[in-house]
């Protein structure tokens, strides 16, 4: 069992999740947020997928940032 993610709703900080279009990285994102963080998520492509992060976290009362970002064209 992973960390366990506890902060009260007044907690200014904010989490960065990359890869939160989707799946876990999306399940990460919104628990972070309703644990009182604002997000700040990467993602590929995923258009849609970054816009139902972003209002999910937005529906728990937290502010949301999307930004897109890739690895294309970098060597392996």
């Amino acid at each position: 069992m992973g960390p366990r993610v506890t902060a009260p709703a007044t907690d200014p900080r904010v989490a960065f999740v990359t890869g939160a279009s989707r799946g876990i990285g999306r399940a990460v994102a919104v628990a972070l947020a309703t644990t009182g963080h604002r997000v700040a998520f990467c993602y590929s492509s995923d258009h849609d997928g970054a816009k139902e992060t972003q209002s999910a976290v937005e529906a728990v009362g937290r502010e949301a940032l999307a930004l897109q970002a890739g690895h294309e064209g970098y060597p392996p």
